[in-house]
């Protein structure tokens, strides 16, 4: 029997379905908290007839920074509910690399580095 496994770039994967969601017509009225999807259904059809043995989602490890404290919050908050929701669906929650403050033009933004 064949072991497949999913994994899941979190940064790019989340990028680009808040575009996704973004630009369809059934969204446009209300906002989807990402952190409650249900994965497991948005990867039925694509995956149909694959037997997962894992399901595997990398995310950057968050943190504090001065320049960007409230957005900083804000999105340790939702990493956490996001992992605690894939969790729950059978997914393994991977943190690898870090999340670091950069100054882009004349302000704050938190910018991944790979480590």
């Amino acid at each position: 029997m064949s072991q497949t496994v999913l994994f899941i770039d979190g940064e790019n994967f989340m990028h680009k379905l808040e575009a996704v969601l973004k630009e369809s017509k059934k969204t446009k009225q209300k906002a989807i908290d990402l952190a409650s999807l249900d994965f497991n259904a948005l990867f039925e059809k694509p995956l149909k007839g694959l037997h997962l043995h894992r399901k595997i989602f990398y995310a950057a490890k968050l943190h504090k920074h001065e320049d960007t404290k409230e957005k900083s919050a804000d999105l340790i908050k939702f990493q956490r509910k996001l992992r605690n929701s894939l969790v729950s669906q059978g997914y393994e929650f991977v943190m690898s690399g870090n999340v670091r403050g950069q100054v882009v033009g004349k302000k704050s933004d938190l910018q991944r580095k790979r480590s």
